[in-house]
């Protein structure tokens, strides 16, 4: 990432609310001075939490209708690697579990993890992933993919920052995934109110043939508001409402569905 603090915070702020699918407010970067003076980038920076949602949707397909606890966390880690352009990297990653309500209680169903890259030239940033789904109570079994998200930084450019991104997913082993492609597109207007912060995101996903049941291309659109407010230190409170108009030939006849879910997030 970048070796000046301010622009070390706004892209890990950017990078880490994408990889986790939760409005967090700002991530600290903590920089260190050289005997000399000079400041060096940020030697890490992330956040970790919980929440708990009203149900469980995966790319539009509804998986569960009940309460569900997802524990999560992420990272990012400069690194000193030169690869030219003004081209700066980092390694990340970042961790998802699903403890599902149903019989017996908090059955842990399901776990994802993705570790990559982040390269960042100026307000562009290119992440590539490899992602792990398994389930430890085999609900699930286990699939294997790569992710191509790329995101634009424009906070700052418009009085209303959209930040724009856009993600492939190829598979590569099938199971709880299809061993199919899966596209999306999506912004997420963001404002301040007080010393909370307030983000709008609108997101489209559509698969390739096989992706979704019965050859569907259309999986759904969302659209929903998350806020994100300090408490104490970096404590957050993150809270989120989302509507999802989805393909009802890929939910058992079910076309639109509405999920909650609050939790609190620490960032460090």
């Amino acid at each position: 990432m970048s070796v000046k603090k301010q622009h070390m915070s706004k892209t890990t702020k950017t990078t880490l609310a994408a990889i986790l699918a939760t409005s967090i407010a700002t991530f600290a970067g903590t920089t260190v001075q050289t005997k000399e003076g000079h400041e060096i980038q940020p030697s890490f920076s992330g956040v970790y939490g919980v929440d708990v949602s009203s149900g469980f949707v995966n790319k539009g397909r509804l998986f569960d209708s009940n309460p569900v606890f997802q524990p999560f966390g992420s990272i990012i880690i400069p690194t000193s690697l030169e690869i030219g352009g003004g081209i700066r990297t980092s390694v990340v990653g970042s961790s998802r579990q699903q403890l599902h309500t149903e019989s017996p209680l908090s059955t842990w169903a399901r776990s994802e993890t993705n570790v990559g890259f982040v390269f960042t030239k100026d307000r562009l940033s290119f992440i590539p992933t490899y992602e792990l789904v398994t389930s430890s109570n085999r609900s699930y079994k286990s699939s294997q993919g790569v992710n191509l998200t790329l995101e634009f930084d424009d906070v700052g450019l418009t009085p209303l920052p959209i930040k724009p991104h856009a993600r492939a997913y190829i598979g590569t082993k099938s199971g709880f995934e299809r061993l199919a492609n899966y596209f999306e597109v999506g912004i997420s207007p963001t404002v301040t109110a007080g010393s909370t912060t307030v983000s709008f995101p609108v997101n489209l996903g559509v698969g390739s043939r096989n992706f979704y049941t019965g050859g569907e291309r259309y999986g759904y659109t969302s659209m929903g508001v998350s806020t994100s407010t300090p408490v104490y230190k970096q404590l957050s409170l993150v809270t989120g409402v989302t509507y999802f108009n989805t393909n009802e030939n890929i939910n058992n006849g079910k076309k639109d569905l509405w999920l909650t879910s609050a939790g609190i997030a620490v960032q460090f």
